[in-house]
């Protein structure tokens, strides 16, 4: 069945502004030869779009142009999370993720690397309290908008206490990470593989988050090292995304930090990506921002009732935690938009990604023969970044 709303009649109006001038645009635009990048990335604090594919703000600020990452710390444990952030008029089609940085390291006090959740350790109240934040925090944000990941970041002291006996990774969270910096990523690795093999549920996705900063004072680190350990974190997230229909796993590579200079502690200034003595980390972070994105969306034809015109498939985009939109082109012409929305278990289970059935009814009973063609399109995307849907059971067909 069409399923017609103010988004999809928005994108046919872009379909017919831009179909004459972007897509020849577009493709001269593409060097066939740059090296594929399998994920998104994105600066704690920048905004960017020169050298990040989503912006960044707090729960409060204005809400940036295009798609962006909303960061709940400070705000995260209000009681009536909901109703603030319903309140705040934003346009949740756009907030690809809520984050929350380090909870329990925080709610513990910030300073005892020892287990919270050993028997009789006093923390342990604050690590209930901290879950039932966290939950809430989730709920409201689901409640607004569901198609928003959920996003916690963890520090090391957290990780440690996860891989003792601490179970902070619930299913609710939809993208996790870690943070630990002045190391190579062979160092950070380990942690990474572990959370990989404890995914809290088979669509949970993974962020890296790389040190994009160099140390200027009072021990000086040549900007060359942190740069250097980039590529490992480009490289890992890109083997995990070539790898099986769960991919990409890794959804994000976040840099922190995204701003000039911070005090990290009283005379300890570290030097941000958009520092002047921080060039080699900017070049490198920017030469892998512009190889050529990955297309994750999937799909296929599965049937069509030449009877009734009823044509079904499913469809994926395995960027994100919503379907894709599917175009429907009768006889190469656009003909319609409908929305995936009936869970197909059978695949998912298979594959552990989130896969929607979708069906669209042709209105033909010409008696005559057409050939007929299905686009799964990312909610984000615009009218030229279709990825054919494939066909089990061929594409012309007589009515």
């Amino acid at each position: 069945m069409k399923a017609w709303n103010a988004r999809l009649w928005d994108r046919v109006a872009r379909r017919i502004l831009i179909a004459g001038c972007c897509v020849i645009s577009m493709a001269l635009s593409v060097d066939a030869s740059a090296a594929i990048r399998r994920f998104e990335m994105a600066l704690f604090g920048n905004s960017n779009p020169g050298y990040t594919d989503l912006a960044w703000f707090s729960a409060g600020q204005s809400q940036p142009a295009g798609r962006a990452i909303m960061s709940l710390d400070g705000v995260y444990q209000s009681p009536n999370l909901a109703g603030y952030l319903a309140s705040l008029g934003y346009d949740w089609s756009r907030v690809a993720a809520v984050v929350i940085d380090e909870p329990y390291w925080f709610a513990t006090g910030a300073t005892n690397w020892a287990n919270p959740c050993a028997p009789g350790d006093p923390r342990i109240n604050a690590i209930w309290a901290t879950e039932t934040y966290l939950q809430n925090a989730a709920a409201a944000v689901k409640s607004i908008a569901p198609a928003t990941r959920f996003w916690v970041n963890f520090s090391e002291p957290e990780m440690t206490w996860m891989q003792a006996s601490c179970i902070f990774n619930r299913s609710y969270i939809d993208v996790i990470s870690l943070d630990k910096y002045m190391v190579p990523f062979s160092t950070v690795q380990p942690y990474y593989n572990w959370i990989v093999s404890h995914r809290s549920k088979n669509s949970q996705q993974l962020a890296l988050v790389p040190g994009t900063f160099h140390r200027n004072s009072p021990s000086y680190q040549n900007p060359s090292t942190p740069a250097s350990w980039l590529a490992g974190y480009f490289n890992y997230a890109n083997s995990l995304n070539a790898q099986g229909w769960d991919a990409p796993m890794v959804w994000l590579v976040a840099g922190f930090f995204g701003w000039d200079e911070l005090e990290v502690i009283p005379g300890e200034f570290w030097h941000g990506i958009t520092h002047s003595t921080a060039a080699p980390i900017l070049q490198t972070w920017q030469a892998q921002f512009n190889n050529q994105g990955y297309n994750t969306m999937a799909g296929f034809i599965e049937s069509l009732d030449p009877a009734s015109g009823l044509v079904t498939g499913w469809a994926v985009d395995r960027t994100a935690v919503i379907p894709p939109y599917v175009d429907i082109y009768v006889d190469g012409g656009y003909w319609g938009t409908t929305v995936p929305n009936g869970y197909r278990g059978d695949i998912a289970n298979q594959y552990g990604i989130n896969v929607s059935q979708w069906s669209f009814t042709l209105p033909y009973n010409d008696g005559g023969c057409h050939s007929i063609q299905a686009f799964a399109v990312a909610h984000t995307a615009e009218s030229w970044n279709h990825t054919t849907l494939k066909t089990l059971i061929g594409s012309y067909f007589c009515f």
